[in-house]
């Protein structure tokens, strides 16, 4: 998994981090610590939950009590006992295997939309049980919040090949509108870093099923900034139109806005498609668009429709 967040830490953190990594993975419940105050400690903490959602078992509020010799304990509790662990473990496996794994010759565009797809259809948004802020809570049972969601879809990105951290900062849409606590994804797709809040699609699917709607898919961070807000130093991301803008609904509306992608230098586009016809004549109508717009003689062209999301290569 990328160590995205460790490598923010200061120096005492990081030392801390590496402990804490050793001996969480091994199940243990505690780990001692010196040079580095209680605050810096959980600062640690914090990064390593959310660069390793595989430790799936860790408690989100993590307790620092006074050890022996000026020393520090950083102690937790395990979520799950053992033959939980045992069942989580299977299911996961059984998920990477059935659906992850089937991705391996797809463009990184195309997984980032079928890890999305997936979370969309199996997932339910409540906060009553401190264990919905973790992956194997989202995607073994089903129902997560903010936290779980996005390091469950780091899990399932990492699985994937595709790069992605989780992000914590806040957003609005909480009692009365207000900004609340919240947590989401910075991926990286084609060289590109984009924002990503699979938590807020959620609320514009709540039918559970395709064809999905993809708001919040690669953001970039003056748009993301209209509804999140972030003090962490994250990579730049770069502006990329919303999905929910790139509804298409005629063949000739498609034909201008490829010209346009492929005279800006890029090389794939991705829109909702309202085009309406039969997914297998549909694909020929894109080949054809493409043919005589973008592409070259003798080159070639790749596409890809997930619910209402065609994804155009050339």
């Amino acid at each position: 998994m990328e160590e995205y967040w460790k490598g923010k830490l200061p120096p005492c953190g990081r030392r801390v981090y590496a402990a804490a990594y050793a001996a969480f993975s091994r199940f243990e419940e505690r780990v001692c610590f010196s040079g580095c105050s209680p605050e810096e400690a959980a600062q640690a903490y914090g990064a390593l939950c959310n660069d390793h959602p595989e430790l799936y078992h860790l408690a989100y509020d993590p307790r620092v009590k006074g050890g022996p010799f000026a020393q520090f304990c950083l102690c937790i509790d395990n979520l799950y006992d053992r033959g939980e662990r045992r069942r989580i473990d299977e299911t996961l496996a059984r998920i990477r295997r059935e659906t992850v794994d089937k991705t391996a010759r797809l463009s990184e565009r195309e997984r980032e939309i079928r890890v999305c797809d997936y979370l969309l259809s199996h997932t339910r948004y409540a906060v009553d049980n401190k264990r919905h802020q973790n992956a194997a809570s989202v995607l073994v049972d089903g129902v997560g919040q903010c936290s779980g969601i996005a390091k469950a879809a780091k899990l399932l990105f990492g699985w994937a090949g595709v790069w992605s951290i989780v992000v914590n900062g806040t957003a609005q849409g909480g009692t009365n509108g207000a900004a609340g606590p919240h947590a989401w994804n910075v991926v990286r797709i084609g060289g590109q870093y984009h924002h990503l809040d699979v938590t807020f699609m959620l609320g514009a699917n709540p039918q559970g099923c395709a064809p999905f709607r993809y708001p919040f898919l690669n953001y970039g961070d003056a748009r993301m900034r209209t509804e999140h807000t972030w003090t962490c130093e994250l990579p730049p991301c770069t502006q990329e139109e919303g999905e929910e803008e790139k509804r298409i609904s005629s063949l000739y509306e498609l034909r201008l806005r490829l010209r346009a992608v492929a005279e800006a230098g890029k090389r794939s586009f991705t829109f909702l498609s309202a085009i309406p016809a039969e997914p297998e004549k549909l694909m020929g109508l894109l080949q054809s668009a493409c043919r005589s717009t973008v592409l070259q003689p003798g080159a070639q062209v790749r596409l890809s429709i997930c619910g209402e999301s065609v994804i155009i290569e050339w």
